[in-house]
Parts: structure tokens; sequence; C-alpha cells
């Protein structure tokens, strides 16, 4: 006698865990874009779907993880008016990076910046990179060492500088006649 009502007892709460079940897998698929709900229609258990979506985004934070790192150290500019527009660029694709826990050293970000920029600062950036190597030589202090911060800093000051210089020397230009006379 008590072995049937044991095996009922256990069939009802079966129903009810199947029923929950149910009922949560229905939560969490009517929470999901179309596209990807499509996907996962033939999935029966919350618990089976859980672990087809782990795997997924796994997969896919993964591929994020490379594509992002590969556009950081691909990254180019060109125009010396947009190097302030590229430097946050940058730091916002490193803070994606970091916020995906990709760490990148402060010594590595610093060559990815160097190696991004336009040509027209090639002379300053290697003036400064030897600057603060031979003040490092000499302290071994991590206060002289050249960090990403300071890098940009000084590039955008010497980018809006040179930016100024050119604009100060087209105004002259256009202000002179052939001869030289200022045309006033």
């Amino acid at each position: 006698h008590h072995k049937y009502l044991d095996s009922d007892i256990e069939e009802i709460a079966d129903e009810k865990k199947s029923e929950k079940d149910k009922d949560l897998l229905n939560a969490i698929t009517t929470r999901l874009p179309s596209k990807i709900n499509r996907r996962y229609r033939a999935v029966k258990q919350s618990r089976d779907l859980w672990v087809k979506l782990n795997a997924d985004y796994e997969t896919a934070n993964a591929y994020t993880k490379g594509q992002l790192k590969r556009q950081l150290n691909t990254m180019k500019c060109h125009n010396i008016a947009r190097v302030s527009e590229h430097l946050d660029a940058m730091i916002a694709l490193k803070d994606e990076l970091d916020d995906r826990n990709v760490k990148i050293s402060d010594e590595d970000f610093v060559e990815t910046i160097i190696a991004s920029l336009p040509q027209q600062l090639t002379a300053f950036t290697d003036a400064l990179v030897a600057t603060y190597a031979r003040s490092y030589s000499k302290s071994k202090s991590d206060d002289d060492k050249l960090d990403s911060d300071t890098l940009m800093a000084d590039i955008r000051a010497k980018a809006q500088g040179m930016l100024n210089e050119n604009r100060s020397r087209e105004s002259a230009h256009f202000s002179q006649d052939s001869r030289g006379n200022f045309r006033g």
C-alpha cells in the first residue's frame, strides 16, 4: 500500500518540477530576440537551454575579444587633425577589452599608440620615448617610465600645436600677395 502511495507522490513532484521547468524555459525564450529564439526551439529543458546559451556566449565572447584586440592593434590615424578623436577611440577599445578581462599592459598600449600615429608625429614621439628612456635608465623609477596617459596628453598638445602653427602659416600666406605685400 505504501509503495503505491510513494510512487504517486513522486509522480506529482516530478510533474510539478516539469511544469516549473516549462515555465522557466518559456520565461527565458520569450525574452530572447526572435532570431536567437528560433535557434533554440527544439530545446525542451531550461538546463539544456542555459548550457547552449552559455556555450554560444563564450564562443562569441572569445571571437569578440580577438576582433577587439586586432582592431586596437591595427588602428591607424593619418590625419593630424583627428589625433584626439583617434586616441579617444583607442581608449574606448582598451576599456572594452578591460571589461572583457583582456588586460593590455600600459607598456604595450604605449607602443600601440605610437605605431598608430600620423607620420608627422614620428620625430616627436621618438624624441619623447628617448627622453623617458634616458630618465628611466638613470633612475630605474617607474615614475620615469613613459605611461599612456602622459603620452596621450603630450601627443594631443603637440598635434594641436602643429594644427595651430599650420593655420597661422595659412593665415599669413593668405594675407600677402605674390610679391609679399600685405593685402589688408
